[in-house]
């Protein structure tokens, strides 16, 4: 039998799809794990374009999460993420990146209340599922080293605990957790007479959570470097406290992961928290100070208003480069650390001169001011709107000036006019009273001469 021959004439050739969405799917995942994920809260940093990026190596640099200071600049919005705008982009670039979104980037709260609050009840539960890494934790710069039933800037009283264990019960892909001890148990005290036990949520975890790898306790201390203002006495005489202008704060994030395995009840959990607050705690606390911040071991106290105990100061060779540190505890163990708000390095400074270089370039290239011109522009369109509501405000007060003045002669003159109106009418009551006597008497005069015999 002989061979058929087919001949395929080709019609049309296939052109791949033109755009991002024409890339592969494989290449595609690389530029999306590129943009979305970032750093945690806890270790971003302000962008070299940021008005409270340090210029120079000496300043040390505020992180971003530390927005309760006056000082925060309105400009800075460094603590946001950056790249959400990629998932509205369209239906399809949204189900590519939600999963790499919710899944690899490390969600931080403040308090137990915003978790519940912003992830309960607006979060749908198929992202819910996809969350795998929190962390609640909170500080500000004046909880510089006090308990925190004594820190005066927080709500004294946060009752979102609840909420928030059955909102992360729901986040079922969890692998890593992090808080503070008060999101598990917060004792009784005058501000809140009943105390904040959710000890019992800790033993369900392995079993409510079945992916989780790791439950850690965290906490956050903030250490003024400065010597002049590194040690004073808050609860004596705060209102007298040193500007944040001239501290130095140092921020130390440490954390200590729990054994869920050996955690059975709720006791042993309490006691895993003290164990946390009195032993580990202060056990980092000692090492910091001693081989960190230049105190010596006999000075060395938990009481953080302690008048006679030394300044701190941080050893000049730590920058930016140097953010995690291995101490050495009392107990033999070993705890990291990672330190925030270090001045920039060298190479840092260079880095962000040159970043700032290349966006003045780009703005030039493409006919805009540059920021340095931009901000120039801007103070002095500040300047002159301030100068005219300056002028609006004079001229309003020299108006009322004149008005009152106007009104002051005019209430003199009627006050004048009124004075002399009552000096004419009581000399014309005196003499209508004089005439009246006058006519009395001649009267009298004449009804004498009448009545008189001749």
């Amino acid at each position: 039998m002989g061979c058929m021959e087919l001949r395929i004439d080709p019609e049309w050739a296939w052109e791949p799809r033109r755009g991002f969405l024409g890339l592969p799917r494989e290449l595609r995942d690389v530029i999306y794990a590129l943009v979305v994920i970032e750093p945690s809260k806890w270790e971003r940093r302000h962008s070299a374009l940021c008005d409270l990026c340090p210029r120079d190596m000496s300043t040390y640099e505020r992180p971003v999460f530390d927005d309760g200071s006056t000082s925060k600049c309105a400009t800075c919005r460094c603590k946001s993420r950056r790249n959400m705008g990629l998932l509205l982009a369209n239906r399809q670039i949204h189900r590519e990146t939600a999963a790499m979104f919710w899944s690899q980037n490390t969600f931080c709260f403040d308090t137990a209340t915003q978790f519940g609050e912003e992830v309960g009840p607006k979060l749908r539960q198929e992202y819910l599922e996809l969350l795998q890494h929190v962390s609640i934790l909170r500080v500000t710069w004046q909880d510089y080293q006090m308990e925190w039933f004594w820190r005066q800037d927080r709500q004294r009283i946060d009752r979102g605990g609840a909420a928030m264990w059955h909102a992360l019960l729901r986040c079922v892909g969890l692998r890593t957790v992090e808080m503070a001890t008060e999101n598990v148990f917060r004792p009784a005290h005058f501000d809140d007479r009943s105390p904040h036990d959710f000890t019992s949520f800790i033993p369900q975890l392995k079993k409510r959570l079945p992916n989780l790898q790791e439950f850690a306790l965290a906490g956050l201390i903030v250490y003024d470097v400065n010597p002049m203002t590194s040690r004073f006495d808050t609860e004596l005489d705060w209102c007298a406290a040193p500007p944040i202008a001239k501290r130095r704060l140092l921020y130390v994030k440490a954390r200590k992961p729990l054994d869920l395995g050996k955690i059975t009840t709720a006791i042993e959990v309490k006691e895993a928290l003290r164990s946390f607050r009195t032993n580990f705690m202060v056990h980092v606390k000692f090492a910091l100070e001693t081989t960190l911040l230049g105190v010596d071991e006999n000075d060395f106290s938990t009481d953080p208003n302690d008048p006679s105990a030394s300044g701190y100061a941080l050893v000049e060779s730590l920058n930016d480069n140097d953010t995690f540190h291995k101490l050495k505890l009392r107990d033999d163990t070993v705890a990291t650390v990672r330190l925030l708000g270090l001045p920039i390095s060298q190479q840092t400074r260079i880095r962000h001169v040159k970043e700032r270089w290349r966006e003045d370039a780009r703005r030039k290239s493409a006919g805009k001011p540059t920021v340095w011109e931009e901000k120039y522009k801007t103070v002095m369109q500040e300047r002159q709107v301030a100068k005219r509501e300056k002028r609006v405000v004079d001229a309003s007060k020299e108006h009322q000036a004149y008005m009152e003045a106007r009104q002051s002669r005019r209430e003199e003159t009627e006050a004048r006019e009124r004075k002399q109106k009552r000096r004419e009418r009581v000399k014309e009551r005196v003499s209508l009273a004089r005439n009246e006597k006058l006519a009395q008497e001649l009267r009298e005069a004449e009804r004498k001469r009448v009545r008189s015999p001749k």
